[in-house]
């Protein structure tokens, strides 16, 4: 041999369950074949500890992450831009128009997640993520050079053709980048880096012009879209396209060597798939195909399971009341805290508070499981809800032994604390992990077209019940749809936290795989103790 082969050391053994029954090793003679053990980055590596597989997919889903926080920036942009246009002379708007432009992000963003499971699917996850950054960065640009109302709507529409795409692209590219253990805490930061643009833009707008935010945030989009580029395609997709030495090469680039097994397990599945080719076939047969094939997914309970289960997650991510909060935050807040305090100075105040919130989740979510997480925060968020509905009842019926500002204060800082360490990113988290590979991008496509529905539900109806019922009728409506939610998903979700994708796909499908009958790569041996 021109160099010799290096042996298996005890950290490159692959404990494959809990009760150690079983041991992986690399080869069938104890070594590892030349350069196979280069590939992996195990934990202390001489390499450096910017170059392990934690420090590479740090990398990698920053990009995802950048993308997340883009999404906060345009929705939060109309609270800088409507109110700054109004004083402006150069360009005139009435309320129709205002309330387009505010309102066209929706409209677009239902688009871009319809036309995104197609690109990411045809051409890769990383292809469709550049796609939408490169728009986004397109777009802010032009948002800088606009000077009527016409090209303002045109760019708001690209606008939400972008974070509707990074709606889907989100948790799925961080859940098939990251190891089990990182991936609950990778996918928390989709809600850190949203709570962080919806401060920078409350915070920056108190010192730039909303053309120098355009320009600044032209900047960030084009160094996300860098680092999109400069990060390598997901190794399921890879999987799925059959391109199985480039899937292992990335695989074994973002993982430990102790993730081996589930690189073989995915690589065996995809193998084992059958492909229907219509090419060449007439319109009538391949819409023939189609149906029939969108007719057998239904039947699969690893497709209808977890859409049902994300349903529910919506309802209760959707009626736990953050997006009513932002869109009638001082409505909101005058009625809880009262009319003689600084509202704008609270808003900072919770912005702040939703930040510290989800760094604790991404605490938390390593610690904890998923049932238990979401059985815990949604019940302080039910809880928060009843408090407060009780206190503006009390404050109406000038009953209430504690109306002090302060009461009030504490009682939407309470309630942003809810939604900041569960409602909000444990759908992310669990829409992450649930969908099988297969339907990803239809799974997510659904799901998300459902929350898009209640939150125009939600929004329409907001202003009609605080006229009807008031803010502490409309607050108990809402903690009903949330326990009913949060009921179903208890009933539905499985525990996630630490299994591979496939561990998770195989539990919905309600199929145990027998690990002795499993055929790993001809790499890896498998020996009894």
């Amino acid at each position: 041999m021109d160099s010799p082969s290096q042996t298996v050391s005890d950290h490159n053994q692959v404990e494959i369950e809990d009760s150690g029954i079983y041991k992986a090793i690399f080869t069938k003679d104890g070594t590892l074949p030349e350069n196979e053990a280069i590939e992996h980055s195990p934990r202390g590596s001489v390499q450096g500890w910017w170059r392990t597989p934690f420090m590479k997919q740090c990398f990698a889903t920053s990009g995802v992450t950048l993308s997340a926080m883009g999404d906060a920036l345009v929705m939060c942009f109309t609270s800088v831009l409507l109110p700054q246009l109004r004083q402006s002379e150069d360009i005139k708007l009435d309320a129709e128009q205002e309330s387009w432009i505010a309102s066209i992000v929706g409209l677009a963003l239902i688009i871009g997640i319809i036309i995104v499971p197609s690109i990411m699917g045809r051409y890769g996850r990383r292809t469709a993520n550049a796609i939408s950054n490169g728009l986004l960065a397109v777009s802010w640009f032009a948002l800088f050079l606009a000077s009527d109302y016409h090209s303002i709507l045109f760019i708001r529409l690209l606008q939400g053709l972008s974070i509707g795409m990074t709606s889907i692209l989100a948790p799925i590219i961080i859940g098939e980048y990251t190891s089990p253990k990182y991936r609950g805490a990778f996918l928390s930061t989709i809600a850190l880096a949203i709570s962080l643009g919806i401060l920078f833009v409350h915070s920056f707008s108190v010192f730039f012009t909303w053309k120098q935010l355009c320009l600044i945030f032209t900047a960030t989009t084009l160094l996300d879209c860098v680092i999109v580029v400069c990060s390598p395609e997901t190794p399921t997709f890879l999987a799925a396209r059959g391109r199985y030495e480039e899937c292992r090469k990335v695989f074994r680039s973002l993982r430990y060597p102790e993730e081996e097994i589930e690189l073989e397990k995915m690589i065996k599945a995809n193998m084992n798939k059958t492909v229907i080719n219509t090419n060449g076939t007439s319109f009538r047969d391949r819409f023939k195909g189609k149906l029939n094939y969108f007719l057998e997914m239904a039947k699969k309970r690893e497709f209808y399971k977890p859409v049902i289960l994300m349903f529910h997650l919506h309802i209760i991510n959707e009626w736990s009341g953050s997006n009513i909060i932002e869109a009638y935050t001082r409505d909101i807040y005058a009625v809880i805290i009262g009319k003689n305090v600084d509202i704008s100075l609270v808003m900072i105040s919770t912005d702040i508070c939703n930040l510290i919130s989800n760094f604790l989740a991404i605490i938390i979510i390593r610690k904890v499981r998923r049932r238990v997480m979401l059985l815990g925060t949604i019940s302080l968020n039910l809880l928060s809800f009843l408090l407060t509905a009780a206190h503006v009842y009390a404050k109406s019926c000038g009953i209430s032994t504690f109306d002090y500002p302060i009461v009030g204060i504490v009682l939407v800082h309470f309630h942003m604390f809810t939604l900041a360490i569960g409602n909000l990113p444990l759908p992310n988290i669990i829409s992450g992990e649930i969908f099988c590979l297969e339907y990803r991008g239809i799974s997510s496509m659904i799901t998300l077209l459902f929350f898009c529905v209640n939150m125009i539900i939600s929004m329409k109806t907001a202003l009609f019940l605080f006229a009807n019922i008031g803010l502490h009728g409309t607050y108990l409506l809402y903690a009903g749809f949330v326990s009913y939610g949060l009921l179903v998903s208890m009933i539905m979700l499985p525990e996630t936290k630490d299994k591979t994708l496939l561990d998770i796909e195989e539990e919905f499908r309600g199929v145990k795989e027998d690990f002795e009958t499993f055929i790993p790569h001809p790499d890896i041996e498998l020996r009894k103790r």
